[in-house]
């Protein structure tokens, strides 16, 4: 049995909201409603309010009552109270000049946005449906099997199949008995193979990702042996669910079990990302951050929010790289060295351990500015062990700061600086040494 493909959100559904063209404006509103973050419709609905106020105003400034209209239809939707149960986020259309109103529901989260603009503004859906994987349950005894497939939490499509164990009466005689067994036994086996074949027609004809499987422990072994090995191949986890479960039961555990494999997917990605980048133990990527297979990052080190790490460089062992700094390729950084925000670590930078770079220090490795004869190497500027750059200095090609030098915010140092020393000033000059 098929549910309704109306009653799903679908590819149709988000294609036709992406073609709608309209006389007016669409309104579009994401909210987050899920429970393990909302508990209280209250506390959804407060965020719906700081999107709403703004929006509301301005567009009455303009005097766009149509948007105003919209914007109450979503609010008014949003405070009726819907079912929690199986919904986590909602994503709603509306545009009151030509009667367009599409109110989805979706078992997933999203973020919280109002956007009022010509067309429907349906990013989030999409990234929805390339997320989404059909899960198949199938859960079975000795006598019977049922099959469920959902996807985005809602049930797509089942089936269910009842072989009734074969009985005896008489329990004299222990050659009697073990012929009930055998016989049993084999009723079983049968059961058994006639539901795995259910379970590969039902992957032929619908189609799934994953396949979870809930059966007692005596005779789950021999149902997974027996599957298609398409089908063990795609299995995911075991259920400890009953074949007789409710369908909302079933549901939950089916939810909870895509949810582990998505944290376990994601663990092994991030896994797969520290190996390529060559992350050492208890190193720390900040969010959006950029790491090109092929860099290396020493252990506790810290790569700060946005920034970027080009290919065969590297950062060494407790070494922090701040919020939007750029390290190009081959450059090398040391031990202990604390690079503030918003750097730029030139391509074949060499700079030593214990190093201080104030924010937004730049480093340039080519003085011809893109026009060196072909075969003519860059030369990046060296940064010597325990050197201190200010905020905004900038480093010209081929220049080295002496071990313990010290150069000015805001400086631009065009010739090597000697260790011990304090330069300032455009250009960089000499105002003191201390070795």
């Amino acid at each position: 049995m098929k549910t309704p493909v109306a009653d799903l959100l679908s590819g149709d559904v988000v294609r036709r909201l992406a073609a709608y063209t309209g006389s007016g404006p669409v309104t579009t509103c994401y909210l987050d409603v899920d429970g393990r973050r909302y508990v209280r419709p209250h506390d959804y609905e407060l965020q719906l309010e700081r999107m709403l106020r703004p929006v509301r105003e301005r567009e009455h400034r303009a005097g766009r009552h149509g948007v105003i209209k919209d914007l109450k239809r979503i609010e008014d939707h949003v405070k009726s109270g819907f079912d929690r149960s199986h919904t986590r986020g909602l994503a709603l259309f509306a545009s009151s000049a030509d009667g367009l109103w599409e109110p989805l529901h979706l078992p997933v989260a999203v973020r919280n946005r109002l956007v009022v603009n010509q067309h429907a503004q349906v990013r989030q859906l999409e990234a929805v449906l390339e997320r989404a994987e059909r899960y198949a349950v199938l859960l079975a005894d000795r006598q019977r099997a049922r099959l469920f497939v959902f996807q985005l939490g809602q049930l797509v499509d089942w089936s269910e199949r009842f072989d009734r164990l074969p009985r005896h009466e008489d329990d004299g005689g222990d050659m009697v008995k073990d012929q009930v067994r055998d016989h049993v036994d084999s009723a079983t086996a049968r059961h058994l193979r006639r539901t795995a074949d259910a379970a590969f027609e039902l992957f032929q004809e619908s189609g799934f990702d994953r396949l979870l499987v809930g059966a007692p422990g005596d005779i789950a072994g021999a149902l997974e042996r027996t599957l298609h090995p398409y089908l063990r191949q795609r299995m995911a986890a075991r259920l400890s669910v009953p074949v007789g479960a409710r369908e909302d039961e079933v549901r939950e555990a089916a939810v909870t079990a895509e949810e582990e494999v998505l944290r376990t997917r994601a663990a092994a990605d991030v896994e797969r990302l520290r190996s390529a980048a060559g992350m050492g133990d208890g190193a720390v990527v900040g969010a959006a951050a950029v790491l090109v297979a092929g860099a290396a990052v020493g252990p506790e080190a810290v790569i700060g929010d946005q920034a970027h790490v080009r290919e065969r460089s590297a950062l060494g062992r407790g070494s922090v790289l701040g919020r939007g700094s750029s390290v190009e390729n081959d450059a090398v950084i040391g031990a202990q060295v604390r690079v503030q925000t918003g750097c730029y670590i030139t391509a074949f930078c060499e700079i030593e351990d214990e190093v201080f770079l104030g924010p937004g220090v730049q480093t340039l490795n080519d003085a011809t500015a893109g026009r060196r004869p072909a075969g003519e190497p860059l030369r990046a500027p060296r940064l010597r062990r325990g050197c201190r750059v200010g905020g905004g200095a900038v480093l010209l090609p081929g220049v080295e700061v002496g071990e313990d030098a010290f150069v000015g915010a805001g400086a631009v140092v065009t010739r090597d600086v000697p260790p011990g020393t304090l330069v300032v000033g455009v250009p960089a000059r000499e105002v003191r040494r201390w070795s």
